[in-house]
């Protein structure tokens, strides 16, 4: 469905731009990352995983899921995660500045153009 979705928008009227959220699961991110490859316009990714208030908003398995969303992100222009999301993607704890400029160049090297990291719905930090 996801796959006939894409094709559709890309067929009738071709997005200047995306922003991606919640994906869902493996095979969504799949289809989009393909649809990504053949893509050339700019693409913002919230990856929708960790609310602001701690609530997991995954219930598949985790890694698996972190593993899959990270082949999108060289296509990703700017990837907006939250600070708890930020956390789970640099696999560090972001109790300083220090340490989430380092989370935002860990981030970095997954392959996204830039990083933006939000905190409680505001943008915070911006590398």
């Amino acid at each position: 469905m996801v796959r006939s979705q894409l094709a559709l928008l890309q067929s009738d009227r071709p997005a200047q731009a995306l922003k991606l959220g919640m994906l869902g699961d493996i095979r969504v991110i799949e289809a989009v990352a393909d649809f990504l490859a053949r893509y050339s316009g700019p693409v913002v990714c919230d990856p929708v995983l960790i609310a602001s208030a701690g609530n997991n908003l995954f219930t598949g398995e985790v890694k698996a899921y972190l593993a899959k969303l990270q082949q999108i992100f060289p296509y990703v222009h700017c990837l907006t995660p939250n600070l708890l999301e930020a956390e789970a993607l640099s696999g560090g704890s972001l109790r300083s500045y220090a340490a989430i400029e380092e989370a935002a160049r860990t981030i970095l090297a997954l392959g996204p153009q830039s990083v933006l990291i939000k905190r409680r719905g505001f943008f915070r930090y911006a590398f």
